[in-house]
């Protein structure tokens, strides 16, 4: 699948997933895949760029699988405890 071009996403959101990578909060993450919403439990642990792709979130799931998650094709997450 290809994806768009990449769309930035808000300061806000971008300090928030900053923050939960430095406080190692885990996270309910909603993301865009093809015409779904998939809903996943991760731990964030770095936000990288890549040129001409955009930027990444790097999370290990709940199968302890290392994950990339595109910025822009998160719709919304929440902190857990």
């Amino acid at each position: 699948m290809t994806l768009p071009q990449y769309q930035s996403i808000s300061c806000q959101m971008h300090s928030e997933l900053e923050l939960a990578i430095m406080h190692k909060k885990h996270l309910q993450i909603y993301v865009r895949e093809n015409n779904t919403t998939l809903s996943l439990i991760i731990q964030p642990y770095d936000i990288i760029s890549r040129k001409g792709e955009g930027e990444f979130l790097l999370a290990i799931d709940n199968a302890q699988n290392k994950i990339s998650l595109r910025l822009d094709q998160i719709k919304s997450f929440k902190q857990l405890s």
